[in-house]
């Protein structure tokens, strides 16, 4: 049974800069790439920590390019990004993986896990058509129709007020996480001057003890709500292409 083609849920930077591997404390002969993220809500979080150098996958050395060899026939002079080590392996595999961590190597199993981007590339779905009203604010859940509807068949030339760059993220906080976006404020006495304020990522609300409750999806932001006590309503948002 075929699954799918499996992925690490880490990102990473090329080393080719020879200052900066002397500070990642790497030797002569050792050469990798640098662990960016890591997705908090995998199996693979518990074994990476941003900072690491990743130098080799199934015993394939990485290079500071981020490039492995292909070798396929009479081909062998070719290189490939270090993914390709992996293209064999299927979600629920695994790979054996060498890291440098403060100068000491160590050897670790890397899980191989379904690509799941933060914002769904589902075409049709019924959370598409999901949106709550909060006094007149309109939230909805981020997807690629949202921004087609808003800024037009061009979106994707455009910045789309920084959630485009959201899009291919596979970074998040939550397993059942989404981008929530306050799309647009209905026009009443009580927003007065907050009419502009639209396509914009919700970051969290204000909860009864005057902390910030970080909102995890839509369904969340209801339930926050719905328990919420107080007579004011304040909301955080991130900023553009957060």
């Amino acid at each position: 049974r075929v699954t799918a083609f499996g992925h690490g849920r880490f990102s990473t930077q090329r080393l080719e800069n020879a200052g900066m591997r002397r500070a990642l404390g790497m030797v002569k002969g050792q050469s990798g790439v640098i662990i960016k993220s890591v997705d908090p809500t995998t199996p693979n979080a518990k074994v990476l920590q941003r900072g690491d150098v990743l130098l080799s996958l199934a015993g394939v050395p990485i290079g500071n390019d981020g490039c492995v060899p292909f070798v396929c026939g009479s081909s062998r002079h070719d290189r490939v990004p270090f993914p390709y080590v992996a293209i064999d392996k299927f979600v629920g595999e695994s790979l054996d993986a060498e890291i440098l961590r403060n100068g000491t190597q160590i050897s670790c199993t890397l899980e191989l896990l379904p690509q799941e981007p933060l914002v769904s590339v589902e075409k049709e779905a019924p959370w598409l058509l999901d949106y709550c009203i909060i006094g007149g604010l309109v939230f909805v859940v981020l997807s690629r129709q949202y921004l087609r509807a808003t800024f037009g068949e061009k979106w994707k030339k455009e910045r789309c007020n920084g959630l485009a760059e959201i899009l291919d993220s596979r970074e998040r906080e939550f397993p059942d996480e989404q981008v929530v976006v306050l799309s647009y404020v209905l026009s009443h006495t009580i927003n007065l001057g907050f009419q502009d304020v639209r396509n914009a990522r919700l970051k969290a609300f204000v909860g009864n003890d005057g902390k910030p409750v970080r909102i995890r999806n839509l369904a969340h932001l209801s339930e926050v709500i719905d328990s919420f006590k107080g007579e004011h309503l304040r909301f955080e948002l991130f900023g553009r292409g957060s």
